[in-house]
């Protein structure tokens, strides 16, 4: 499947620089347009760039499942504790994550010298010993489940945080690889839901707790976050200097009345904002859409390199309720900062109009 995602763009190249020198250049100007769409989204020089829910890393040859499984089995996921399990896509056994209540679950298998972290929703791929059985209780029956967007938020929060949760796993795979003594933290992207959607823009819980009220314009740029008895959280203007928001380069920052610095785009050209603050550094860098979830803006939140929130976006959903929003989620691993992931949120999807 990986070479496929290769060959096929090339062959679309192929064919149009064929029909651009046979003189067919509408032909050649389709075929251009079409390869580039795949390669951009899934295209990538990596076997990683070019898969989202399959990722894989080369280890020393010491490295087992079952040794793996021996230092990792008492981390607490979002999926719970790691099971081991046989997956008829492998050969032997298997780590298991999961699954959670809308079937997601993560796989780490091995073949050769490469262990294989996968993202799946297939439960008729897995093959539990008896006494793990019980593990598919909790997985839920959405077929009759009316879709409303606080559900909605909480679906494509797991689609989310699995994807995630596939490149954490690799970068501590590989330290344990490393140093076999490498220290395996108790837990690993455990969040908490916080999730709002442009029918009023209040930002609330899993238990509908209500935190702040968003509010923004595109043109001037002005993004305003207040509590919810009005008073000023944090505010975002546009860069005075600029004919355009997207063509700013800097964006003041103001937290509980504070001028904490300016926004600006991250070096290199990655789409993603930082923010040099009293509170610490603070960044927010975009990966690849997840595709399961509708989502398709989604930002890793760190601050002074360690990640603390994860963000994603979706553009308009008409929903059963009769409502059609765009729905914001936000899986916060320390609550500590909300309030900044609110205002990054908030700032990317004004900046970024075409999504609404």
């Amino acid at each position: 499947m990986d070479k496929f995602k290769k060959i096929i763009p090339l062959m679309l190249v192929f064919i149009a620089l064929l029909a651009f020198f046979s003189g067919q250049w509408l032909i050649a100007g389709i075929c251009a347009i079409i390869a580039g769409s795949i390669w951009s989204v899934v295209g990538g020089k990596s076997f990683n760039d070019r898969n989202l829910y399959l990722k894989k890393i080369d280890v020393s040859g010491k490295m087992t499942i079952e040794g793996l499984y021996d230092k990792i089995k008492d981390m607490e996921t979002p999926f719970g504790k790691p099971w081991i399990a046989h997956h008829e896509q492998w050969e032997g056994k298997v780590i298991v994550f999961g699954p959670g209540m809308f079937k997601d679950y993560v796989v780490i298998s091995k073949k050769g010298k490469s262990l294989y972290f996968t993202d799946s929703t297939v439960l008729s791929h897995l093959k539990p010993y008896e006494h793990d059985m019980y593990r598919f209780d909790n997985v839920a029956d959405i077929s009759n489940m009316e879709v409303t967007a606080k559900r909605y938020c909480g679906f494509a929060s797991y689609k989310m945080i699995a994807a995630v949760m596939l490149e954490d796993l690799m970068d501590l795979v590989e330290k344990v690889d490393k140093n076999g003594d490498y220290p395996v933290p108790e837990s690993m992207d455990i969040y908490r839901l916080f999730h709002y959607d442009t029918s009023d823009g209040i930002v609330r819980d899993e238990q509908d707790n209500e935190y702040a009220i968003c509010k923004a314009v595109y043109e001037p740029l002005k993004v305003t976050i207040t509590d919810m008895d009005g008073n000023s959280l944090g505010t975002v203007d546009g860069d005075p200097d600029a004919r355009s928001p997207k063509l700013a380069r800097h964006w003041p920052v103001t937290i509980e009345g504070q001028d904490e610095g300016s926004f600006a785009r991250l070096k290199g050209g990655a789409d993603g904002y930082i923010l040099k603050c009293s509170l610490g550094e603070f960044s927010a860098r975009a990966f690849r859409a997840v595709r399961k979830g509708n989502l398709s803006c989604n930002y890793r939140i760190t601050r002074n390199g360690e990640t603390v929130a994860i963000y994603g976006a979706n553009g308009q959903i008409e929903f059963s309720d009769g409502r059609t929003v765009q729905n914001n989620v936000i899986c916060s691993f320390n609550d500590d900062y909300l309030t900044m992931y609110i205002i990054f949120s908030e700032f990317i999807m004004t900046l970024n109009k075409f999504i609404k």
